[in-house]
């Protein structure tokens, strides 16, 4: 009787043991890296296959990838090269391609991943030699006009993911403007633009090409740019007297968080009205308490001035 007790007892336990197994979900995504495969001057492909999606929804997939001789470093913290999609993946086999980054004979590490819940899962990592990268692409830009913005973003494909291995070039620009590229992704490059000096005369259909080197291959957008700055369009009076109200209606792309209306901008002293906006491109000021007589007059934003071609009068009270 007790051993037919003790067997009931040892097959329930069994049962509850296999029942646990089965019923027991995986709470994070398994992957199983397969291969890379069509390794060639475009990129590099990685196949692998989703086994187990875990609990909680995907938000993303992808794979991420660096030089071997990085990765071997026992202390390295840099960051890895990576192409992500924003999707939600199936169960089986995927596909991600690998197209900016990939020096020509350098070894590579690559991984795919998948992302949920705030969290990454990862899996193995393999190896292959790289044959190259595909040549970047220019899309659009944010402004075509050089000048009215202190940043610019550039869209397109193919862009290298690290700001040193990007370059922007805009021939015949150069005295005028200097370009620094702050953030760079493989689909859009962030550049901030600055003004050396005004150009003095500057129309639209002078126009520049903008080349973009990424990676040592490079892309050229024909007649981008014009050139043009933020300025006076019109004044409502040219002469009133302290405390009277001015309307300017300005020329420019986008509010800076400081404008004013100058006078006598190259002296020491110079008189400055800040412009309040009162709806689309029209500002309005008032006379400041400054002295009545004549002043050269300019739009002064950001530390750079253009002068307007009349100039302005301070009335006697």
């Amino acid at each position: 009787m007790n051993r037919n007790f003790a067997f009931v007892g040892l097959l329930l336990f069994i049962l509850g043991c296999t029942e646990s197994v089965v019923l027991t979900p995986r709470d994070y995504p398994f992957l199983k890296t397969l291969e890379i495969k069509d390794i060639n001057g475009t990129g590099a492909t990685m196949d692998f296959e989703m086994l187990d999606t875990g609990i909680f929804p995907l938000t993303s997939y992808g794979v991420e990838y660096l030089e071997k001789s990085l990765y071997d470093q026992p202390f390295y913290e840099g960051e890895y090269l990576k192409v992500e999609i924003e999707d939600t993946p199936e169960i089986g086999r995927l596909s991600v391609r690998m197209s900016t980054d990939l020096v020509e004979g350098t070894e590579y590490v690559a991984r795919p991943f998948v992302k949920q819940n705030g969290l990454t899962s990862y899996g193995e990592f393999m190896t292959f030699t790289a044959q190259g990268s595909s040549a970047p692409i220019i899309k659009e830009v944010s402004s075509y006009v050089l000048g009215m913005r202190l940043e610019i973003i550039i869209q397109g494909e193919y862009f290298s993911q690290r700001i040193a291995n990007n370059e922007i070039r805009v021939p015949g620009t150069e005295p005028y403007f200097a370009f620094e590229i702050f953030e760079a992704s493989s689909d859009q490059l962030r550049v901030r633009v600055f003004a050396n000096v005004l150009k003095e005369s500057y129309s639209d259909n002078e126009r520049y090409d903008l080349q973009v080197l990424s990676g040592g291959q490079s892309d050229v957008l024909d007649r981008a740019f014009s050139i043009g700055y933020p300025r006076i369009a019109s004044i409502s009076t040219l002469s009133a007297a302290v405390g009277e109200e001015i309307f300017v209606e300005l020329i420019l792309e986008e509010e800076r968080a400081f404008m004013y209306l100058a006078g006598n901008y190259e002296q020491v002293f110079f008189l400055a009205m800040l412009l309040e906006k009162v709806e689309g491109n029209l500002y309005r000021t008032q006379v400041t308490d400054y002295p009545p007589g004549e002043y050269s007059l300019g739009l002064l934003m950001e530390g750079i001035y253009n002068p307007y071609p009349q100039n302005f009068t301070v009335l006697e009270n």
